[in-house]
């Protein structure tokens, strides 16, 4: 049982209770803090995977809530990180009775293992016991009123966010709502729920679709998708049925597997910017943040995010999932080509990044992605390392054209950081091209096996002292490079710090 000295009841303010045993009740720890307690974090031991079967624990919370509900144990608590494997219903709502100034609720299923490492578990454990769906996300703010922020995330341990000033003038409300769902359980009810509860208020939303996780080879990417429509189909209709307008969004980010999830995103963006311009012609969306699978990368989704002229900053990685959650022989699958509005979509002033991954790149796409104007500011390229079946159609020429045209830059808005992974075409000559974008901050160059000491030095000569901005280089994986051509790179950006 949690027990704590005098002085530390007198003083202590955030309490936090890692690898904890999960045979007691929320409500037993919560009778145990001090009462100026604000902020709570409890996670689970390591070996702890299912906790609703705890019958004497959960009958132990009823009786406990019975006991202790007319006075709240723990009145001055605005923060609360619990593990994600609490029951709601049988666990976490009894507790959630108990905070009634609660502001941030968060969950995740981090651990604390040897050496004090936070480690995400996913990787160690079946994820369908861990991504719960019973999290009533409604309820938690007719039990929490003031609260401003959940955060189920599920991915990563979240940082506490800050709360905002309200006075005796300001209507409380939920204000930020992160969430991730595995697409075999039905927490997209929840969380459409959830946007119709507080869609007067919300401000930024997260949703992250995570893959469905299978190694069983008679699955294939189709027939998981054929298994989990039925219940996807339930639900994201909802979100394109007008109830749901959210007029105060100003962030929005999602990941995106499924092809369900993307059209019904979509369709949820055009109407809520068709209505913003009806309504009001103030627009409160500013930032879009889209992952999507290479497959769903259409001209639908170009003509989507281009057609919202009030973004100020926009945010696009395409990246697939299926070489890591299926049979190895699907990795042989095609790989998708950019859609043939892509220089539209390059050229669309409020893009900031483009990461591309498992996408088919080619000469073309290269001059595409270097338009002279475009406002890109990072961009993040991949191909796939000896793939027989997706070979890559870039070239030397191709990339130094590339190179070229982003000296060229006519737009304000300069490109500062330039990653290249598994090029094989990317040579000597095109690292010595490379050196010439004054515009460059950082330069992260991975698995490209044709680059040597030489192209370096050539690099670090190209390199101007009075107009680079380059004050990070980065190589991993280049086998041909040693401490001569490191040692060449040193010595310049040494130079250029000084000259600054």
């Amino acid at each position: 049982m949690l027990k704590l000295t005098s002085s530390s009841q007198q003083n202590l303010t955030e309490l936090i209770l890692m690898n904890y045993p999960c045979d007691i009740s929320l409500l037993e720890i919560a009778r145990a803090c001090p009462k100026q307690l604000t902020h709570l974090t409890i996670h689970l031991d390591f070996d702890n995977v299912l906790i609703d079967d705890q019958d004497n624990v959960i009958d132990r919370e009823e009786q406990d809530e019975n006991d202790d509900y007319k006075l709240p144990l723990l009145p001055h608590l605005l923060y609360l990180h619990l593990d994600t494997r609490f029951n709601f219903d049988a666990r976490i709502k009894y507790l959630l009775r108990h905070c009634p100034e609660l502001r941030v609720f968060q969950a995740s299923k981090l651990y604390k293992l040897d050496g004090g490492l936070i480690l995400e578990n996913m990787m160690f454990m079946d994820t369908h016991l861990l991504i719960l769906n019973d999290f009533d996300f409604t309820r938690i703010i007719q039990l929490c009123p003031k609260i401003t922020s959940i955060d189920c995330d599920f991915n990563e341990l979240c940082e506490w966010s800050s709360i905002p000033d309200n006075d005796n003038n300001t209507k409380y409300g939920l204000k930020t709502f992160r969430v991730a769902y595995d697409q075999g359980n039905s927490c997209v009810q929840n969380i459409i729920d959830l946007l119709e509860e507080a869609q007067d208020t919300l401000e930024v939303l997260n949703i992250r679709e995570l893959p469905l996780e299978d190694e069983d080879p008679e699955y294939t990417p189709t027939g998981l998708l054929q298994l989990i429509s039925e219940n996807m189909w339930k639900n994201w209709p909802r979100l394109n049925q007008q109830k749901i307008q959210l007029p105060r969004l100003r962030e929005l980010s999602a990941t995106v597997f499924t092809d369900i999830f993307s059209r019904y995103l979509l369709e949820f963006l055009r109407q809520h910017y068709q209505h913003q311009r009806q309504s009001s012609n103030t627009f409160c969306l500013e930032e879009i943040t889209l992952e999507m699978n290479p497959s769903l990368f259409t001209n639908q989704v170009v003509n989507t995010l281009t057609g919202m002229t009030q973004l100020k900053r926009l945010s696009l990685s395409f990246d697939r999932a299926d070489d890591w959650l299926f049979p190895a022989d699907l990795i042989e699958h095609p790989l998708t080509p950019v859609p043939t509005r892509f220089n539209q979509l390059i050229t669309f002033p409020p893009l900031y990044q483009i990461s591309l991954r498992y996408v088919l790149l080619t000469d073309e796409t290269m001059v595409q992605l270097a338009n002279p104007q475009s406002s890109v500011e990072r961009i993040i390229l991949y191909t796939p390392d000896n793939d027989l079946h997706n070979p890559c159609e870039v070239t030397p020429d191709g990339l130094i054209k590339f190179a070229t045209l982003l000296q060229q830059r006519q737009s304000q808005k300069k490109l500062r950081e330039l990653e290249l992974s598994h090029f094989e075409a990317l040579d000597d000559n095109v690292l010595e091209v490379l050196g010439r974008i004054e515009s460059l901050i950082q330069l992260v160059l991975k698995y490209c096996p044709n680059i040597t000491d030489s192209g370096l030095q050539r690099f670090a000569e190209s390199l101007n002292n009075d107009n680079s901005q380059l004050n990070q280089f980065i190589h991993t994986g280049c086998q041909q490079i040693t401490n001569v051509g490191e040692n060449s790179i040193v010595r310049k950006m040494q130079q250029l710090r000084s000259s600054v």
